[in-house]
């Protein structure tokens, strides 16, 4: 079971910025920040959305998990105001309902409409398009920061890989 500790992430990343956009790093590897997640459900599939990309659409049923990812939408939101010297408006990918559980938008990695995100099932290396409703996933998803032209402050997740239980 994973533990979600804030303040270990915090001293974990740092923001490499180019522009607009802004990735979360980890100072010791230089690599992309790596959050892992295990026996996640998903209620839908993958979706295609109008910018010919697609999402995974995760069910937020662990509390710590949830508030977890809160906690870092509000402190690099914060973070980035402060910065910039500006106010932004947080655009959270946190999908809220009063009827059903909190999804939060995960993107799958795209380059040239060619799909970078790894499925694998039992170890073997499968189509994004074998996933379907209700599977469980284990994911490893990575944060990007993106400031659009109106000033919305979007904390993008991106799905590194996929692993069908």
């Amino acid at each position: 079971m994973n533990t979600y500790n804030l303040e270990d992430f915090l001293k974990t990343i740092y923001i490499k910025r180019a522009g607009e956009f802004g990735k979360i790093m980890n100072k010791y590897t230089n690599k992309c920040y790596e959050i892992n997640l295990e026996e996640i459900k998903i209620p839908f599939g993958i979706e295609k959305t109008n910018y010919n990309s697609m999402i995974l659409k995760i069910n937020l049923d662990n509390i710590d998990f949830k508030n977890y990812i809160l906690k870092i939408e509000e402190k690099l939101f914060n973070l980035q105001c402060i910065l910039d010297n500006k106010k932004y408006i947080l655009q959270s990918q946190i999908l809220k309902y009063d009827n059903y559980e909190d999804k939060l938008i995960l993107k799958i990695k795209m380059f040239n409409n060619k799909i970078l995100t790894k499925v694998y099932k039992n170890n073997i290396e499968i189509s994004i398009f074998d996933i379907n409703s209700k599977d469980i996933l284990d994911l490893e998803i990575i944060g990007n920061i993106y400031i659009s032209k109106d000033n919305k402050f979007i904390l993008k997740w991106n799905i590194n890989r996929i692993c069908v239980k």
